[in-house]
């Protein structure tokens, strides 16, 4: 058996035969728990679907049981607690009667105790006028707000009930009553048009001949802001506008080949092709012409210089080999000192420069 780390040292057998039956010993039986021996758990592409998909989109529930059905508990206690949540709030902030059946949707609330003892309250008197809030949405005018009479004379609360004033009238410095006149609003106009009949009142085929002609012109107007061409005869409806139109035309198409020729490149507009004609000779473009010919001018000069420098060095080269050559010829020969030397008698004291002199000759 191998040894691992913080194992105890062996004990050494005592003779051949105890070493014998603890190797077959070790060879039986396992040196570690069974636990660690155990294989490993298989698993299943089964088990790994289940898992990857634990809702199912289709079916909108979860796999598993128990979660499930924790789930469908958990959503209507929610449901339930979201429900009452929305009734408290109804009844505490809407009306709390039913509309329909007049019933108190209050009644099965407990109902708040009366402030102070029972004994003192009065009897429920039918004429007394309850005090109530004020809407806060009321006009707080003191006249009718329909009618545009005052309360005194036409009040919204009923006859027990009204106050029992008069409203003084307002007088003049002799006491003469003075009414005021009462307040015109549109609704008591008198009306030109009946709605009933669909007609005018008076002058009903004028009016409407004018109504005819009125809208017939908004018609027109509205059509020509956006209609002011024919497609089809391609010219302009107004002829004010087409003749602008033309004029504008034909001022293009004078400026056309202008801008034509503008385009082109810097050598193609120089070309003699746009100068003259070469099949008449005809100068289609003085200013082009005369740039022409100042050009051609000034390279014809430049040329005669540049002509005129060559042939001056030319005929200076010519002059110079015509000088090197009578040069030549007038040059006396190195010959001609050797020749009046040896024609010259030699010195008599000098025997050597003799038979140098004879030796030069038999060499020559």
């Amino acid at each position: 058996m191998p040894r691992r780390e913080g194992d105890p040292p062996p004990s050494e057998p005592a003779s051949w035969a105890e070493a014998i039956k603890q190797y077959h010993k070790e060879k039986k039986t396992r040196p570690r728990p069974d636990e660690e021996y155990k294989r490993p758990e298989y698993i299943t592409q089964f088990q790994k679907t289940r898992e990857a998909v634990e809702y199912h989109p289709i079916l909108q529930t979860f796999r598993d049981g128990a979660r499930e059905s924790d789930a469908r508990q958990h959503e209507a206690s929610a449901r339930v607690k979201q429900i009452n949540a929305a009734r408290d709030r109804q009844i505490a902030q809407e009306q709390p009667f039913d509309i329909l059946t007049f019933a108190n949707k209050r009644a099965s609330l407990p109902q708040p105790k009366p402030v102070g003892a029972t004994d003192m309250m009065k009897p429920f008197d039918t004429t007394a006028e309850r005090p109530t809030f004020r809407h806060p949405l009321d006009s707080c005018y003191q006249f009718n707000i329909l009618t545009n009479l005052p309360l005194s004379e036409q009040h919204y609360a009923e006859p027990k009930l009204r106050p029992n004033v008069r409203e003084p009238l307002p007088t003049t410095l002799t006491g003469v009553e003075v009414r005021k006149p009462r307040l015109q609003n549109k609704s008591q106009l008198p009306r030109d048009f009946d709605i009933l009949s669909n007609r005018y009142v008076e002058g009903h085929e004028a009016k409407v001949r004018l109504e005819r002609e009125i809208q017939r012109g908004i018609a027109c107007q509205k059509f020509w802001e956006t209609h002011d061409y024919e497609p089809l005869a391609g010219h302009f409806v107004d002829p004010d506008k087409e003749a602008a139109y033309q004029d504008m035309i034909a001022m293009e198409l004078e400026k056309q080949p202008l801008k034509q020729f503008n385009r082109l490149p810097p050598n193609l507009q120089r070309g003699e092709g746009f100068v003259y004609d070469i099949t008449t000779h005809q100068v289609k473009n003085e200013e082009l012409y005369h740039k022409e010919s100042e050009k051609q001018a000034r390279k014809t000069e430049r040329d005669a210089l540049s002509w005129s420098r060559a042939e001056q060095q030319r005929n200076h080269g010519l002059e110079r080999a015509e000088l090197g050559e009578r040069r030549a010829v007038n040059r006396q020969s190195h010959q001609r000192y050797i020749y009046m030397s040896a024609s010259v008698p030699a010195p008599r004291s000098t025997a050597s420069s003799i038979s140098k002199l004879a030796e030069y000759e038999a060499r020559e």
